[in-house]
């Protein structure tokens, strides 16, 4: 197959590609950069790569099985999805609430008049809830490929025009020590939740359903979508060290967004801003329909499998849906539209239950009833215990200090 029609072919990696271009590039990445200048590249780095093998054996698990890593999951024992539905409560309103924050500061920074947060985000949770509920997620999917497309055109055109009309930020800019927590929320979604790796996983086996889709393709789709990511979140970083404001941050969402959009107008002048504007509220979307529809996803497969209810998988889907999206709205209503609360208490839980699902979906691939030839190579195999390590090291330090 030629290279061209390898990039036609490209499903699950591209979808994987826009759950995770939200709110850890958007918001952590130029963040980090703004706050601590280049200091956090490596963090950024480190955590893309140490997290890279557990991503990819959702892929390669449903690719060589043609059923999901959940399912194999269940060769645990009950308990154990058990277990794996209780993480996914505990991370899933708070991760469904902060990207539908950001989305909905971006849809309020665009709109020419005030509106209520609270009110656009609600809004934005049920009209997507309602797109799922009736089935119509695939029809916006060529669509966010367009506009994630442009988001990646546009960022690094605004990268390149960022070296040559902007200085090399100084280190006095910034603070000297970036803090352990500022850390740990960082790389908790860098370059996305890890529990993520099993919707690529019910994604590939709803591909292999319509197309063949091979290990070795399947293994370029999602290699795709991830180098796609990692290294937009480092141009974000250096975007938001060079073009950003150090200084005073402002903590809502809509603020956030201004600043945000005002770093692409500052570099590209202001023609660019209602393509930034679009581009950015359109994969932001993308992040806020994928959540939702790949956390329902898990908890309706993984509930089937408990045998929880009798209903169909469908019926629980929905049932999630609607949980999902009243308990994000709750949650944003007592925190009263907080961006930096919000993002920090979901990508710290994410990166802290990070371990668990690191160590099983390694398991997953290295056990004996996995077809030998496909088991990761040794060294791939070595970078999962560095990984497992990383994950687990950072985890201790961080509650260490609390």
């Amino acid at each position: 197959m030629s290279f061209l029609k390898k990039l036609n072919s490209l499903g699950p990696g591209l979808l994987f590609a826009a759950t995770a271009i939200g709110v850890s590039h958007l918001v952590q990445s130029s963040r980090a950069g703004a706050e601590y200048g280049y200091q956090l590249i490596g963090v950024v780095v480190l955590a893309n790569l140490f997290k890279y093998p557990f991503f990819e054996y959702g892929t390669r698990y449903a690719a060589v099985t043609g059923k999901s890593i959940i399912d194999g999951y269940s060769k645990i024992g009950k308990w154990f999805l058990v277990v794996f539905l209780i993480l996914n409560f505990t991370t899933m309103f708070t991760v469904a609430a902060a990207v539908s924050l950001v989305t909905a500061g971006i849809i309020q920074a665009i709109l020419p008049f005030e509106t209520n947060i609270n009110v656009v985000t609600g809004l934005l949770l049920f009209s997507s809830v309602g797109l799922l509920w009736k089935g119509k997620f695939t029809l916006l999917e060529k669509g966010i490929k367009w506009m994630a497309l442009i988001m990646l055109l546009t960022t690094l055109l605004a990268f390149i025009l960022s070296l040559f009309v902007t200085e090399s930020p100084s280190s006095s800019t910034f603070k000297n020590v970036p803090s352990l927590p500022f850390i740990i929320a960082l790389m908790g979604w860098m370059p996305t939740a890890l529990d993520i790796s099993t919707w690529n996983s019910l994604w590939t086996v709803e591909k292999m359903k319509k197309e063949k889709f091979d290990l070795k393709a399947a293994k370029f789709d999602f290699n795709f979508g991830y180098i796609f990511t990692a290294v937009l979140a480092v141009v974000f970083l250096i975007l938001g060290a060079r073009v950003m404001s150090s200084s005073e941050l402002p903590d809502s969402a809509v603020g956030y967004s201004n600043v945000f959009l005002s770093m692409f107008t500052s570099t590209l002048g202001n023609w660019s801003w209602p393509i930034i504007a679009a581009a950015a509220f359109t994969v932001m979307l993308s992040t806020t329909i994928t959540v939702l529809d790949g956390y329902s996803r898990a908890v309706s497969h993984t509930a089937s499998l408990i045998r929880i209810r009798n209903e169909n998988e469908k019926s629980i889907y929905r049932l999630t849906l609607l949980v999902l999206g009243c308990g994000a709205s709750v949650l944003l209503f007592f925190y009263g539209g907080s961006l930096a609360t919000m993002v920090n208490i979901a990508t710290i839980i994410s990166f802290l239950i990070a371990p668990v699902i690191a160590v099983v979906n390694l398991l997953m691939v290295k056990g004996y009833s996995f077809p030998e030839n496909d088991k990761p190579k040794k060294g791939m195999f070595y970078l999962s215990l560095a990984g497992i390590v990383f994950l687990i090291g950072f985890s201790i330090v961080y509650l260490i200090n609390l």
